[in-house]
């Protein structure tokens, strides 16, 4: 359903594949993943994020890539809400992965709050999280894009110094 591009998918549509699905016995958190990650890939990071929200009124409790899932789409359009549902995620008892860092790292990059990218860099770190090349490059970016090109190369320097290796290697 999140490949369909013959024509614009709604959310009956996603509703209906996740109907025939289930009758097909595919019950699971893994299906709920897959309907939240149409939702928000092919009708709106609100419908992803209503699904959610209709998850947890049912007893449902999310997993984090429920959430990392929605926190992404949300994150394009408002990154305060974004990380809203992060602190949402956090006092449900769910641990954070790094996707979910990334994106709260890329979108504040993205919106040019460099200090607001770097606390949540932080925040990962304090959580015994290890930043791999993305968080990084992210938060590089960050810097790059308020124009503070030393902290660019300072953010380079701290990456190395960690031991973070690019996926590319120099020949």
């Amino acid at each position: 359903i999140a490949c369909s591009t013959s024509k614009e998918t709604t959310v009956d549509d996603v509703l209906s594949w996740e109907q025939k699905a289930k009758e097909h016995g595919f019950e699971s958190m893994h299906l709920q993943a897959i309907v939240i990650h149409a939702l928000t890939l092919k009708v709106s990071a609100e419908a992803g994020e209503r699904r959610l929200r209709e998850m947890i009124r049912m007893g449902i409790i999310p997993n984090v890539v429920l959430y990392a899932t929605v926190i992404h789409a949300v994150a394009k359009e408002n990154v305060k809400a974004a990380e809203g549902l992060f602190d949402e995620m956090i006092a449900q008892g769910i641990e954070p992965n790094n996707h979910c860092y990334s994106t709260l790292i890329h979108a504040n990059a993205e919106a040019k709050q460099p200090q607001r990218a770097e606390s949540w860099l932080k925040d990962m770190i304090s959580r015994g999280l290890t930043p791999d090349v993305a968080n990084y490059n992210s938060m590089i970016h960050a810097c790059a894009l308020d124009g503070d090109l030393e902290a660019s190369v300072e953010w380079l320097k701290f990456m190395i110094r960690a031991g973070v290796k690019t996926s590319h290697t120099a020949t």
